[in-house]
Protein backbone atom coordinates (compact mmCIF):
# COMPACT_ATOMS: atom_id res chain seq x y z
CA UNK A 1 0.00 0.00 0.00
CA UNK A 2 1.72 3.42 -0.84
CA UNK A 3 1.89 6.12 1.85
CA UNK A 4 -0.74 8.38 1.96
CA UNK A 5 -0.57 12.43 1.47
CA UNK A 6 -1.30 13.98 3.98
CA UNK A 7 -2.09 17.86 4.35
CA UNK A 8 -2.09 19.67 7.17
CA UNK A 9 -2.18 23.24 5.89
CA UNK A 10 -3.54 24.92 9.24
CA UNK A 11 -0.20 23.43 10.42
CA UNK A 12 2.36 25.33 8.25
CA UNK A 13 6.08 25.23 9.97
CA UNK A 14 5.22 24.75 13.65
CA UNK A 15 1.91 27.06 13.80
CA UNK A 16 1.09 26.53 17.50
CA UNK A 17 -3.06 25.42 15.97
CA UNK A 18 -2.27 22.42 14.62
CA UNK A 19 -5.26 21.16 13.84
CA UNK A 20 -6.61 17.91 16.28
CA UNK A 21 -7.47 15.50 13.19
CA UNK A 22 -5.24 16.68 10.39
CA UNK A 23 -6.90 15.80 6.96
CA UNK A 24 -5.36 12.39 5.57
CA UNK A 25 -5.82 11.82 1.89
CA UNK A 26 -7.03 7.94 1.12
CA UNK A 27 -4.03 5.94 -0.53
CA UNK A 28 -3.68 6.90 -4.45
CA UNK A 29 -5.67 3.86 -5.41
CA UNK A 30 -7.88 3.78 -2.42
CA UNK A 31 -11.69 4.34 -3.07
CA UNK A 32 -12.58 7.93 -1.67
CA UNK A 33 -14.91 8.96 0.86
CA UNK A 34 -18.34 10.28 -0.26
CA UNK A 35 -18.52 13.94 -0.41
CA UNK A 36 -20.15 16.05 2.90
CA UNK A 37 -23.24 18.05 1.78
CA UNK A 38 -21.41 21.32 2.41
CA UNK A 39 -18.96 20.36 -0.30
CA UNK A 40 -19.02 21.47 -4.00
CA UNK A 41 -19.90 19.25 -6.30
CA UNK A 42 -16.85 18.72 -8.05
CA UNK A 43 -12.92 20.26 -7.71
CA UNK A 44 -13.13 21.94 -11.08
CA UNK A 45 -16.32 23.64 -8.57
CA UNK A 46 -13.46 24.56 -5.96
CA UNK A 47 -12.03 27.94 -6.28
CA UNK A 48 -8.56 27.96 -4.63
CA UNK A 49 -8.36 30.70 -2.25
CA UNK A 50 -12.13 31.54 -2.01
CA UNK A 51 -13.45 32.45 0.95
CA UNK A 52 -14.96 29.05 2.98
CA UNK A 53 -17.13 28.48 5.95
CA UNK A 54 -15.71 24.67 7.71
CA UNK A 55 -18.50 22.86 9.05
CA UNK A 56 -19.04 24.13 12.98
CA UNK A 57 -17.76 20.89 14.45
CA UNK A 58 -14.93 19.76 11.94
CA UNK A 59 -12.56 21.09 9.36
CA UNK A 60 -14.44 20.94 6.01
CA UNK A 61 -12.56 18.12 3.84
CA UNK A 62 -13.55 17.43 0.24
CA UNK A 63 -11.73 14.51 -1.97
CA UNK A 64 -12.08 14.41 -5.82
CA UNK A 65 -10.30 12.00 -7.90
CA UNK A 66 -8.59 14.96 -9.09
CA UNK A 67 -7.31 15.95 -5.08
CA UNK A 68 -8.53 16.58 -1.66
CA UNK A 69 -9.72 20.59 -0.57
CA UNK A 70 -9.76 21.58 2.68
CA UNK A 71 -11.76 24.92 4.08
CA UNK A 72 -9.13 25.79 6.41
CA UNK A 73 -7.44 29.25 7.99
CA UNK A 74 -4.70 30.26 5.30
CA UNK A 75 -1.29 30.12 7.78
CA UNK A 76 1.51 32.09 6.33
CA UNK A 77 4.77 29.87 5.42
CA UNK A 78 6.37 30.41 8.82
CA UNK A 79 7.80 28.82 11.89
CA UNK A 80 6.75 32.46 13.84
CA UNK A 81 4.74 31.90 16.33
CA UNK A 82 1.79 33.93 16.39
CA UNK A 83 -1.06 35.46 18.31
CA UNK A 84 -4.33 34.20 18.86
CA UNK A 85 -5.88 37.93 17.51
CA UNK A 86 -3.22 37.26 14.68
CA UNK A 87 -4.73 33.31 14.40
CA UNK A 88 -8.23 35.44 14.62
CA UNK A 89 -7.73 37.19 11.53
CA UNK A 90 -6.31 34.66 8.72
CA UNK A 91 -8.54 34.02 6.44
CA UNK A 92 -10.55 30.83 5.92
CA UNK A 93 -10.42 29.44 2.30
CA UNK A 94 -10.08 26.87 0.06
CA UNK A 95 -6.55 25.04 -0.23
CA UNK A 96 -6.62 22.13 -3.30
CA UNK A 97 -3.99 19.52 -3.03
CA UNK A 98 -4.26 17.76 -6.49
CA UNK A 99 -3.69 13.70 -6.45
CA UNK A 100 0.10 12.68 -6.96
CA UNK A 101 1.17 10.97 -9.72
CA UNK A 102 2.66 7.40 -8.94
CA UNK A 103 5.72 8.30 -9.76
CA UNK A 104 6.79 11.97 -10.46
CA UNK A 105 8.20 13.25 -13.67
CA UNK A 106 11.70 13.19 -12.12
CA UNK A 107 11.35 9.41 -10.60
CA UNK A 108 9.74 10.30 -7.21
CA UNK A 109 7.66 7.99 -5.69
CA UNK A 110 4.83 11.08 -5.86
CA UNK A 111 4.02 10.22 -2.18
CA UNK A 112 6.60 10.65 0.32
CA UNK A 113 8.33 7.24 0.10
CA UNK A 114 9.62 4.58 3.24
CA UNK A 115 11.10 1.36 3.09
CA UNK A 116 12.71 -0.18 0.27
CA UNK A 117 13.83 1.60 -2.71
CA UNK A 118 15.15 0.23 -6.26
CA UNK A 119 17.60 3.26 -7.52
CA UNK A 120 20.74 3.93 -4.87
CA UNK A 121 21.49 7.56 -4.90
CA UNK A 122 18.26 8.85 -5.63
CA UNK A 123 17.55 11.91 -3.68
CA UNK A 124 13.66 13.28 -3.46
CA UNK A 125 11.79 16.34 -1.57
CA UNK A 126 8.55 16.74 -0.45
CA UNK A 127 6.11 19.17 0.32
CA UNK A 128 6.33 23.14 -0.23
CA UNK A 129 6.83 25.47 3.21
CA UNK A 130 8.04 22.46 5.49
CA UNK A 131 9.63 20.00 3.70
CA UNK A 132 11.53 16.48 4.22
CA UNK A 133 14.31 15.29 1.57
CA UNK A 134 14.74 11.54 1.50
CA UNK A 135 17.76 9.48 -0.16
CA UNK A 136 17.76 6.35 -1.39
CA UNK A 137 20.56 4.31 0.68
CA UNK A 138 21.60 0.51 0.59
CA UNK A 139 17.91 -0.18 -0.88
CA UNK A 140 16.25 1.80 2.31
CA UNK A 141 14.69 5.62 2.04
CA UNK A 142 17.02 7.03 4.29
CA UNK A 143 15.83 10.72 5.76
CA UNK A 144 18.88 13.24 4.72
CA UNK A 145 17.42 16.85 5.14
CA UNK A 146 14.40 19.11 5.85
CA UNK A 147 12.98 21.68 7.59
CA UNK A 148 10.85 24.76 7.68
CA UNK A 149 11.61 28.45 7.67
CA UNK A 150 12.29 31.02 10.37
Amino acid sequence: MRASLVLIAAAACGSPTAPANPTVAPPIDAPLPPLAAECPASYAAVAAGQACTPAADHTLSCAYPEGVCNCLAAYPCSGVAMSHEEMAALPIVWQCEPTPPAVRADGCPGVEPSGACAKDGQVCGYGDCCFTQLTCTDGQWQMTGGGCPP
